[in-house]
């Protein structure tokens, strides 16, 4: 299990750090009943929303509990200098009309088997995971184009994987049976999304290897090309190698990324006010740069930029600029987001403060939150939540590994700090602010993200936590002895029925909640069909150490590593 983790370990690090106008007085549109209403309070009774996993054979007969799991690609760790020019002046964007999210959520098709290797010492297990995730839309209207996504992106990958999985499983009872040691295999995905809404539907679909990338018309079920969205490529190329040039210490990638774009080859994906294409040199662990169409727009179809839904998110450019009305006066403005590093007397390491500029006007911000900023600068985005802008810059932090700091931007262009937060956004290209994901790290049982769903609108920037359980994915935890624990109903949440289940049983983590002290697993059969839910009480000792069903968790399950952490 060790080694699973490891693997597991690396790849969620690698998976996680990857990384409209203000409208008039009164919106032309409001978001529809059918999407995810504005709250600030708990909004879901149910853990299935955030852990049940969906496994029906078409996208057509998925309810909207499914689970919202998708994951996002490292984002740029670049520092600027804050002291740029003011851009000039443009019109800015004309405000949405009739532009609504899909209420857009991942269904799994999900499979997963382990087994103790009799060769550890420590009962170490060997995993068999497939985990393809697809789109489901909430929104009514769009069931037809969910379905069309289903069948020409996501049935043939589960399909393929499927097959892996049955040959896999095999191998795996094989070393069982002859007590040979046992590897573990993960056939995995994760869909990282650009754009969901009634206009434009943008996402990648990633595993370790390779991703494909889908943009679709949402309004005609088409699937967009490149000469779709561009009307002149070579003024274009232009472009892209005015942005990319110089923003990675010189390193030349634009003249390839130019070249992919002009033959047709080049993947893509839309956000809001640019064009994102893959980074061919995958510097600083970036892989996709945002190329902007501000004051670009005669080159693109303005037909699939501009318009917004009524909230919406903006992540900042690859220099770490944006250009948007965000003083609500009809014209663009220029903001700039920077980091000046400083020492600190007394300690051995850097920090500093954040620099961010509005239209030359440079604001200088440091000891904010409760944690030292490190000049290890992640991302910076905006959000508008139909009242204010919010403008969100996340730093490295000597004691949480990162820090998100949340400020207001007023109509005067000044920034009032409101807030920070140690959780993690979990998409760094896209999100409704009705309905964002973040996660934490945990190491309750073994290494993994709890994730759960948060508002952002109403809230005045600051996330509030949606449902009463996190949830994750996680096979691998074998039980030691019998745990006593209450069996999970349909809708996801813990009954009042016990349950013993029985040694060298095989789970899943699926969720936690802190405040119920209740953790989630799921018992797994090889055909993943038989799974079922069990709810186990969590406590901590005087020594810290966790102790489920009243068993500390080192006698409960094998290949507890207390010692690597």
């Amino acid at each position: 299990m060790k080694k699973a983790i490891a693997t597991i370990l690396g790849t969620s690090i690698l998976l996680s750090c990857v990384a409209c106008t203000k409208g008039e007085e009164t919106r032309a549109t409001r978001r529809t009943s059918s999407t995810t209403e504005d709250t600030t309070e708990d909004t879901s009774d149910t853990v299935e929303s955030s852990t049940e996993e969906t496994t029906s054979e078409t996208a057509e007969s998925l309810t909207s509990e499914t689970t919202e799991e998708s994951s996002s690609e490292t984002t740029a760790d670049i520092t600027t200098d804050s002291s740029s020019e003011t851009e000039e002046t443009t019109t800015a964007p004309k405000p949405a009309k009739n532009v609504i999210y899909l209420g857009s959520k991942t269904g799994h098709e999900r499979r997963a088997y382990s087994l103790r290797d009799k060769t550890s010492e420590t009962g170490a297990s060997g995993s068999v995971l497939m985990d393809v995730p697809f789109l489901i839309f909430e929104t009514s209207g769009y069931a037809d184009l969910q379905k069309k996504l289903y069948d020409e992106v996501f049935a043939p990958v589960i399909a393929s994987e499927s097959k892996k999985y049955d040959q896999a499983l095999s191998a795996l009872n094989s070393a069982y049976a002859s007590s040979a040691s046992l590897e573990s295999t993960y056939l995995t995905y994760n869909i990282v999304p650009f754009r969901m809404d009634s206009r434009v539907v943008s996402f990648a679909l990633v595993n370790e290897e390779e991703s494909t990338v889908h943009n679709y018309d949402a309004e005609s079920g088409k699937e967009l090309t490149i000469d779709d969205v561009i009307k002149d490529k070579d003024a274009f190329k232009k472009v892209v190698e005015m942005t990319v040039k110089g923003s990675f210490n010189g390193e030349d990638i634009a003249s390839q990324m130019s070249e992919e774009m002009t033959d047709g080859a080049a993947s893509f994906g839309l956000t809001y006010d640019g064009i994102y294409l893959p980074n061919p040199s995958e510097f600083a662990n970036i892989f996709w740069l945002k190329i902007p169409i501000t004051g670009h727009e005669d080159l693109v179809n303005m037909d699939y930029f501009g318009k917004t839904p009524d909230s919406f998110t903006l992540f900042f450019n690859v220099d770490q600029t944006l250009a948007w009305d965000v003083t609500g006066d009809g014209k663009t403005d220029s903001i700039k987001v920077g980091f000046e590093q400083t020492p600190k007397p007394g300690y051995d390491f850097m920090t500093g403060k954040l620099v961010i500029e509005i239209n030359g006007k440079a604001m200088e911000f440091m000891d904010l939150g409760v944690n030292d900023i490190t000049p290890n600068y992640r991302r910076a985005f905006l959000v508008y939540d139909t009242e204010a802008y919010y403008l969100y810059a996340t730093c490295g932090s000597v004691d949480s590994e990162e820090d998100t700091y949340i400020f207001k931007i007023t109509g005067e262009g000044d920034l009032e700090y409101m807030d920070c937060t140690s959780s993690h956004f979990q998409n760094t290209f896209y999100m409704d602010p009705q309905d964002v994901e973040m996660y934490d790290l945990s190491f309750l049982l073994t290494f993994h993200h709890l994730t759960n769903s948060y508002n952002m609108t109403g809230t005045k920037g600051i996330p509030t936590v949606k449902n009463e359980y996190s949830y994750c994915y996680e096979p691998g935890v074998i039980s030691k002895k019998e745990l006593k624990g209450v069996t999970v109903d349909s809708s996801g949440m813990p009954t009042s029925q016990e349950i013993t289940v029985p040694a060298e049983t095989s789970f899943a983590i699926v969720g936690y909640s802190a405040e119920k002290g209740e953790i989630l697993l799921e018992m797994l059969t090889p055909s993943g069909t038989e799974n079922s839910r069990v709810a186990f009480k969590v406590e901590f000792d005087e020594d810290y150490n966790t102790v489920v069903a009243g068993v500390k968790d080192s006698e409960a399950f094998y290949d507890i590593m207390e010692d690597l952490w």
